[in-house]
């Protein structure tokens, strides 16, 4: 299960970054590279403490074999993939500028939904969402402004697109589709990678709103979803 992979992935992750954050205290002596260091670690802890819950809840649901609790959403591509991703996200912004829930509260248990690119027939492939029922509050609103946004004619391609990298760390480019890439398209692509890699750069309220366009060419046919069977996009 892709979700579950990624998920497990990620707590690997956290888990390794808070083994490192904690050497890092251990062997410096200046207040202000510590202070800096105890707030990542802080930051850090809570995101595991999320991805730890969640993990529980997809390991009570598969050990049970309750897979209808398992939500998702897929589009169908017939083009060759140019990006192979895969990752999760705490949606923070939806894709109309609306704020979903604030990351910087740490009293509050974030929802989580995973994306990732699925082989299909062929050379087909799909962009797969997937959340735990237990996050549909907030996964069923982002899916909806995704919805609206298409509604609005807003090129679904672009919006993806957009998500993957702003979102999406683990992924890999084709080179061949990378160096047919005007310089212009290679530089908004590295600089929206830039910033959304930095924790001192503040996310803007409507980042999934801008940004990317008419690069990646992606087109969607049908879509599969949990919720409403198969329709056209």
């Amino acid at each position: 299960m892709y979700a579950y992979r990624s998920l497990c992935r990620e707590v690997f992750v956290k888990e390794n970054s808070l083994a490192l954050i904690d050497s890092q205290i251990k062997y410096h002596n200046n207040k202000a590279d510590i202070s800096l260091l105890n707030t990542h670690k802080a930051a850090t802890i809570f995101s595991l403490d999320n991805l730890k819950r969640h993990k529980s809840e997809y390991d009570t649901s598969l050990k049970s074999k309750s897979y209808s609790d398992i939500k998702y959403v897929v589009f169908i591509s017939k083009q060759k993939p140019c990006i192979a991703f895969s990752g999760l996200f705490w949606p923070d912004f939806d894709f109309l500028g609306r704020q979903l829930q604030n990351l910087g509260d740490h009293e509050t248990k974030l929802e989580l939904i995973t994306m990732c690119s699925a082989p299909m027939d062929d050379n087909n492939w799909g962009f797969l969402f997937a959340w735990h029922k237990n996050s549909s509050n907030i996964c069923n609103s982002f899916m909806e402004s995704l919805a609206t946004a298409i509604y609005n004619n807003c090129d679904i391609g672009d919006l993806l697109f957009r998500l993957v990298i702003s979102n999406c760390e683990n992924l890999a480019i084709s080179p061949q589709w990378w160096e047919k890439l005007s310089e212009d398209h290679k530089d908004k692509i590295s600089s929206r990678v830039t910033s959304m890699a930095y924790p001192d750069i503040e996310i803007k309220h409507n980042y999934l709103m801008h940004g990317l366009e008419g690069i990646s060419q992606w087109q969607f046919g049908e879509t599969i979803s949990s919720r409403i069977g198969i329709c056209n996009t």
